[in-house]
């Protein structure tokens, strides 16, 4: 037998793996949780989703944060949720009254500002108030964030897009 310091195997994916496995641990919490008479989705309309007789819909983003911060202003997960947000409603036909987003980030991260804006966001003061803070901060930068092409979605958004 041989003692000594061992090194993780390049195919190794323990971050990956956990993104994976984060989604039916989700699932099986909102199956638990949820009434009787709503439905509980995988890999349908976003990671997890809970459907509602009436119509509503909760979508839900899960994020594993081992290496990174996925509530960080220039998280290229955020703003691809974002985007991808944006475009499921209508491509879906879903009712963006009826439905709610949740991002879900496990372990705990410190929130970036604009992360918290877009959750305090309730009317259409609050996004006018997001997008100046938003373009103020893209003015700072040195250079384009990687994840621009998401945030441009964003911006290029009709504001009834923007407001859910």
């Amino acid at each position: 037998m041989s003692i000594g310091k061992s090194s993780q195997p390049k195919s190794s994916a323990p971050g990956q793996y956990l993104g994976f496995a984060l989604q039916p641990v989700r699932l099986c919490y909102h199956l638990l949780n949820c009434s009787d008479d709503a439905c509980v989705s995988l890999e349908y309309l976003d990671d997890v989703a809970v459907h509602y007789p009436d119509g509503r819909i909760i979508l839900e983003q899960t994020k594993s944060a081992l290496t990174h911060n996925p509530l960080s202003d220039w998280s290229e997960d955020f703003w691809k949720t974002i985007s991808n947000w944006i475009d499921i409603l209508p491509v879906n036909n879903i009712c963006h009254s009826k439905v709610t987003f949740r991002y879900y980030v496990t372990p705990a991260k410190r929130i970036g500002k604009i992360c918290s804006l877009f959750h305090n966001s309730k009317n259409d003061d609050d996004i006018k108030k997001l997008m100046i803070f938003l373009q103020s901060e893209l003015k700072k930068l040195k250079s384009e964030p990687a994840c621009m092409k998401y945030i441009a979605r964003f911006l290029n958004a009709t504001q009834g897009e923007q407001k859910k």
